[in-house]
C-alpha cells in the first residue's frame, strides 16, 4: 500500500469516526471552523504543515543568533 493510500484510509476511518459521534449540525460547525482554519482566519489554529514549517524558522532564527 502506497503511503498517501494508507492517508486516506486514515482519513477515510476518521470520516467514519466522526460521523459517528456528532450530528449533522454539529458536522456542519465542524467543517465550517476547519475551513476557516484554512483561509487563516483562525490565527490560533494552524494546521500541522504550517506549525512544522514556523518551528523550523524559529530554529534557523535561534542558530543565527
Amino acid at each position: 500500500m502506497y503511503f498517501s493510500e494508507k492517508i486516506m484510509d486514515s482519513i477515510s476511518r476518521f470520516v467514519i469516526w466522526i460521523c459517528s459521534k456528532f450530528d449533522r449540525e454539529q458536522i456542519e460547525r465542524i467543517i465550517k471552523e476547519l475551513q476557516l482554519v484554512l483561509a487563516n482566519r483562525n490565527p490560533d489554529v494552524k494546521p500541522k504543515d504550517d506549525f512544522k514549517k514556523n518551528i523550523r524558522i524559529i530554529g534557523i532564527s535561534l542558530s543565527i543568533l
